[in-house]
């Protein structure tokens, strides 16, 4: 008896994490998910332009999603992210802030140009998205 309501238990925590996943999934604008680096970034954003010049200096395949262009990627940022920018998915993952990325890439890939990715990981903080745009403000200056 003990046995099968251990399963029943098992059972029912499995559902609920194939559930949460597929919510996360579902919620997530499916232009993130694309194969390969994705940047979110807000062309007012002088941050964004800071990640997107180390992933053109260290040839970084990737697509740029511009929140000014893109409407259902603004409300996710505004709801689920607090309104900061930029953020970067790598193959349908989240993998964080800019600072995240550069440091990820420099661990794993020996021909980057270290001196630039450390110069920009200094560098890269995050704006804050108003409501009607981008305010300047820094996090974590």
């Amino acid at each position: 008896m003990k046995l099968i309501n251990n399963m029943k238990l098992c059972i029912s925590l499995l559902v609920l994490l194939f559930f949460a996943v597929i919510k996360s999934t579902l919620s997530t604008p499916s232009q993130f998910l694309k194969p390969g680096v994705v940047a979110i970034l807000s062309k007012k954003c002088k941050h964004s332009k800071k990640l997107t010049d180390f992933l053109v200096s260290n040839n970084v395949p990737h697509t740029e999603i511009y929140l000014e262009d893109d409407s259902e990627a603004l409300n996710y940022v505004m709801k689920e992210k607090n309104g900061k920018v930029p953020w970067v998915y790598e193959n349908g993952q989240f993998i964080g802030d800019g600072n995240a990325f550069i440091t990820q890439y420099i661990k794993s890939n020996n021909n980057v140009n270290k001196q630039i990715g450390l110069l920009s990981l200094d560098s890269i903080k995050q704006c804050t998205l108003s409501d009607n745009g981008v305010d300047h403000s820094i996090i974590n200056d």
